[in-house]
């Protein structure tokens, strides 16, 4: 078995334990949506690898192979129906959030010369905005940010109303540096609410650490360190495109703002605010 049917496998799993689960637990009405939410992100990551065209190979190496393993076995200690609760939910949730963001990375690996390529790649791209508009992920996020204090929704929202605005304004390196800016802003926050006194600066896996719910040895802490690496994917690519470093479309602009959100959600859900 070559590594693009074993991890196609890891995903069809996962969702059959994921969608054996939600028949047992249909009576529980306030925990169940996060489980909906997973299973609806597993959903859309099995349709990219069975909608692939005939003659396209999908460039997977094992850590993203492991990654998907480890969602899987993650799958199978999905917590007893009486005993469940809403945060363990949230849990499973962000870890097929983080999941989904590897598969994006592989629908974008492909050749866009290819006709069936392209347009295998879109319409998966396609149905993951949907999927983010239907589960509200923006509503969600700016929800988590109206507490904070230092002007995280307000540079969140005005990113938000400037991808809104693209096809009216064509901004486009605007609007990348507005997206940047809330990046770089709630980061900031997230390494400000990790610090001890008297500390100067601190990285990524120290913050995740901190902040991640259920502590060092949490699944939280494992996905919330994996997203260093889209935030810095995000963070150069936003810079090239708002400093016009290479010529950039609304679409090349739509896949990313697609990526800061779920990065976002998926972060924004790993941590104790």
């Amino acid at each position: 078995m070559n590594k693009e049917d074993e991890a196609k496998k890891f995903i069809i799993m996962t969702q059959d334990n994921y969608k054996d689960y939600i028949e047992k637990a249909k009576a529980i009405k306030e925990s169940i949506p996060y489980i909906f939410l997973a299973y609806e992100q597993i959903e859309w990551q099995r349709n990219v690898f069975e909608s692939k065209p005939n003659g396209i190979e999908l460039n997977i190496d094992d850590v993203d192979l492991l990654r998907l393993k480890d969602n899987y076995n993650l799958s199978e200690t999905l917590p007893p129906l009486p005993t469940i609760e809403k945060d363990s939910l949230i849990n499973f949730m962000t870890d097929c959030t983080s999941a989904t963001t590897i598969t994006m990375n592989l629908i974008v690996s492909v050749d866009p010369k290819i006709p069936s390529a392209k347009s295998w790649a879109d319409d998966n791209l396609n149905a993951q905005i949907k999927l983010q508009e239907k589960q509200k992920q923006i509503e969600n996020i700016s929800f988590i940010l109206k507490d904070l204090k230092n002007d995280e929704l307000k540079l969140f929202n005005e990113a938000v109303d400037s991808y809104n605005s693209l096809l009216a304004t064509n901004d486009i390196s605007g609007t990348a540096m507005k997206i940047r800016n809330s990046l770089e802003k709630i980061r900031g926050y997230l390494y400000e609410r990790a610090k001890k006194p008297r500390e100067q600066k601190i990285k990524w896996p120290l913050m995740a650490q901190r902040l991640a719910k259920g502590g060092a040895t949490s699944i939280q802490y494992r996905d919330l360190l994996r997203e260093e690496a889209s935030y810095d994917y995000l963070h150069g690519q936003l810079s090239i495109i708002g400093k016009n470093k290479q010529l950039s479309t609304i679409g090349d602009l739509r896949y990313i703002f697609s990526r800061f959100t779920l990065h976002l959600f998926t972060v924004l859900n790993l941590i104790n605010i």
